[in-house]
């Protein structure tokens, strides 16, 4: 078989790409923290303020509260996402998979955006579309060989 440096430059990119996955999925662990601290410093803020009334005071505490909870929640998942589409990436596999968090990446500013426009640049390249469809028919061959 002939080395093919069409094919090599692929699977670096999409090398580099996982990891740029990996280190964003660690900034998203790393940001939420401060929903974690946010979340601390409302429930402070609200034992603090139990002597004081104010109209509506309480049930916006409650409320921030629940939305930091949301995000928190979120940021884990989007950081989840991003390390099984970076382990899909540096394997070739799940190419659908590895688009749909490129895009899910997109509404995350400013590095996300930049990291799900690039990979899905690459994704939906030729090269890359067969490189991909290679991985996956060789796949399937080893396991329809294995079963026999």
């Amino acid at each position: 078989m002939a080395f093919d440096l069409d094919t090599y430059s692929t699977h670096q990119r999409l090398r580099t790409l996982a990891i740029a996955h990996y280190v964003l999925a660690g900034v998203h662990v790393v940001l939420s923290g401060m929903f974690v601290f946010q979340y601390l410093m409302l429930q402070v803020m609200s034992d603090m303020q139990e002597g004081v009334s104010f109209p509506g005071g309480q049930r916006m505490v409650t409320l921030l509260t629940v939305a930091i909870s949301v995000g928190f929640i979120l940021y884990w998942l989007a950081a989840a996402a991003m390390v099984v589409a970076g382990y899909n990436l540096s394997r070739g596999k799940r190419h659908s998979l590895c688009v749909a968090v490129a895009i899910v990446e997109c509404t995350l500013i400013p590095f996300g955006t930049i990291l799900g426009v690039l990979s899905l640049s690459m994704l939906t390249d030729r090269r890359t579309r067969h490189l991909f469809n290679e991985v996956c028919s060789s796949s399937m061959k080893e396991t329809y060989n294995t079963q026999q």
